[in-house]
């Protein structure tokens, strides 16, 4: 699981309209659909969901039941295809990317708010050093509750990993529309 922040907690609940910055149950349904019915077709492989409290969303196995890849989720607030800065690695991330691409390979996918389209990149771990970290581009609204949050907590801000993002440029990944979206 990434490292937890109340004031990161927020941003991502309030961006999805969650209620728990662990629970992509809806965007996991949907990728899962969208990568067995669409991408997987034809191949020895299936996505299915992990638990949620697994580092990963999905995992993708072949028959015998051996992992070739994690698929790792993320869902912006942005109702239209503006991805200018939603593809990243969250620093607050970085520990488990690194870890599970390991074992398979890591596909970070970045689905916008009504869950249509979606932005994905097979993650290598010299995106961390070609990106280096940046400061999170936070709604005026959105930081203003953050540092709240922590200066009732006696924390600075910006706090890393918490408010820090790799940005992976989008000609790195590939731009899809979601064939049928939510059931």
């Amino acid at each position: 699981m990434a490292k937890w922040d109340a004031g990161v907690a927020y941003c991502s609940t309030t961006a999805k309209g969650g209620k728990n910055t662990y629970d992509d149950k809806e965007e996991r349904v949907v990728i899962e659909d969208e990568f067995n019915n669409n991408i997987l077709v034809n191949t020895p492989y299936r996505a299915y969901p992990n638990d949620k409290l697994h580092p990963m969303d999905l995992r993708i196995v072949d028959e015998n039941g051996k992992i070739h890849a994690w698929v790792e989720i993320e869902r912006n607030g942005m109702d239209k295809t503006e991805w200018k800065n939603a593809a990243s690695v969250l620093g607050r991330k970085v520990e488990n990317v690194l870890k599970y691409n390991k074992i398979g390979q890591v596909i970070m996918i970045f689905v916008n708010k009504p869950m249509n389209t979606y932005f994905y990149y097979c993650f290598d771990p010299k995106h961390l050093e070609n990106y280096p970290l940046g400061l999170i581009f936070y709604t005026p609204e959105i930081k203003r509750k953050i540092i709240e949050q922590r200066q009732k907590e006696g924390r600075p801000f910006p706090e890393s990993p918490f408010d820090y993002k790799h940005y992976i440029p989008s000609e790195e990944g590939v731009f899809r529309k979601i064939m049928k979206g939510i059931k």
